[in-house]
């Protein structure tokens, strides 16, 4: 078995947007390549090297007590440090899936020592051996392809993974795809309830939580890699394949849960969008809220991808189904004048989206009650959407030309506070996205940095025209946000 590269992605933990994923290239050989390159390599099965059961006094049955279960944490932790090469069984891993999923207390440092060192365990075989890895063409300095290792542990194929001689103990889970899905679907029902619990609602599902966190991690893995080998080849299969397309594909068909479900946890995750301060948890609200946003973004841009290819049938009624959910959240719950601090909120909001192309789509469908078909400086606003290559430069335009217009019509409020800062969010993170989607070299990114201080300039006008008649102002982060994203084009000439 190959030792793991590194690979190609960022964790959660790091915050980049999908898009500076995207944007990494291979560097192309002198040498000559092959016509048609290889886009996938799946390891030979019959290579893989089992860790078995039995050794190291590995045993799949418990006596239900906590020192068995960190005995055999440690064990197992202590096998796949030694011997990285191993492919980690089904049932093994399962065992570790079962203390995970024990209910915690709130103070109950015993299980929540089990379910740590359990989500470490689990995260360290999928770093030995990962699902999916790119590797390059012609010794790394080739064209991307996916090396593919079946075998490896991942949330949705826990049936082809066990061998058929496989001992059920009693920590074997559910197999199969619908068992799969339906399980990441009530991990996403726990998390959606801990978000309204207390602490110790949230102690009592922390395992499930961790359980969750590295779920999420390993598609976004997955989905990462698969994103750059479609980039170079615009391969559909690549991406049809993909962890979180087929957990997508078969949740709607499973009898325990539907999509509308699916999507209303997903929802009440993307709610709480102030920042939390709580740093005992093993996974408070703010962690809840940071792996929603990554799913989020995983789904909208894989739903990008393959409709642009029309190869995704329901990927239109799903997208406009979240498109929907997202712009309802925002205006009546996250915006609305009796929240609590809304602009905060709002401004998390879009600072954790990591998909740039739906931080602008959802940004234009914000501002389409604005606008029509006679707003002469920004003619396709009207239509939402992207925009086509002048999408986030359109969001400049027409705050630029009426700023005032701008702050009165937008949203459903009359021009106060809360739209004149969330006009200036919409042009920092407008501006933020076509730093993204737009080379430096395109006349797009050259008008956005010509246009963005002057749009900025009425804004700041506008607002304190308002202050005559009203308490208007911008609030000191947003403000700080507009004038850096400023200084990131004016800088953009190797200064940055």
């Amino acid at each position: 078995m190959p030792k793991a590269s590194k690979k190609a992605r960022a964790s959660p933990g790091q915050q980049p947007t999908l898009s500076t994923i995207y944007k990494r290239k291979a560097v192309k050989a002198d040498v000559e390549t092959p016509a048609v390159p290889k886009i996938m390599e799946v390891i030979d099965e019959s290579a893989a090297k089992w860790g078995a059961v039995d050794s190291w006094n590995l045993s799949i049955e418990s006596e239900e007590d906590d020192e068995d279960d960190l005995d055999f944490l440690r064990s197992y932790r202590a096998l796949l440090t030694e011997k990285p090469n191993l492919v980690p069984k089904q049932e093994l891993c399962e065992r570790v899936i079962a203390i995970l999923e024990k209910e915690g207390k709130e103070g109950d440092e015993n299980t929540a020592l089990q379910q740590t060192a359990a989500y470490d365990v689990l995260k360290l075989a999928h770093r030995n051996q990962p699902p999916v890895q790119v590797r390059m063409h012609n010794g790394n300095i080739g064209e991307p392809y996916l090396l593919i290792n079946p075998l490896a542990w991942n949330p949705i194929q826990s049936d082809s993974r066990a061998d058929s001689d496989e001992r059920q103990g009693a920590h074997r889970l559910r197999r199969g795809a619908t068992a799969d899905a339906t399980r990441f679907s009530d991990l996403l029902a726990c998390a959606s309830k801990a978000c309204d619990g207390s602490p110790a609602s949230r102690a009592k599902a922390g395992g499930r939580l961790l359980l969750l966190k590295l779920y999420i991690d390993v598609l976004y893995d997955d989905f990462c890699c698969r994103a750059i080998v479609f980039r170079a080849y615009q391969s559909l299969n690549v991406l049809n394949e993909s962890m979180i397309a087929r957990l997508l594909d078969t949740i709607p068909l499973t009898n325990s849960i539907k999509r509308s479900h699916f999507l209303d946890d997903l929802f009440e995750m993307l709610t709480k969008c102030t920042p939390d301060t709580e740093t005992a948890e093993v996974c408070g609200v703010t962690e809840i809220v940071h792996l929603a946003h990554y799913l989020l973004g995983m789904t909208m841009e894989l739903h990008d991808m393959l409709e642009q290819y029309g190869a995704f049938a329901s990927s239109q009624n799903m997208r406009k189904e979240i498109d929907d959910g997202i712009e309802q959240i925002l205006k009546n719950k996250i915006l609305d004048e009796a929240a609590v601090e809304p602009i905060e909120a709002f401004a998390y909001f879009l600072q954790k989206m990591i998909s740039p192309k739906h931080k602008l789509r959802i940004i234009r469908r914000m501002l389409v009650p604005a606008v029509n078909k006679r707003t002469l400086s920004a003619p396709n606003l009207h239509q939402g959407g992207l925009g086509g290559h002048t999408g986030a430069l359109e969001v400049l335009q027409y705050i630029e030309a009426d700023a005032k217009e701008s702050m009165t019509k937008s949203l459903k409020y009359d021009g106060g506070h809360i739209a004149a800062n969330a006009l200036a969010l919409f042009l920092s993170h407008s501006a933020l996205v076509a730093s993204e989607i737009y080379t430096e070299e395109s006349p797009e990114y050259n008008k956005v940095a010509e246009l963005l201080p002057k749009a900025a300039d009425k804004l700041r006008f506008a607002v304190k025209e308002k202050q005559l008649s009203a308490s208007c102002f911008l609030e000191v982060d947003v403000e700080a946000a507009l004038t850096s994203a400023i200084f990131r084009f004016e800088n953009r000439d190797g200064k940055r």
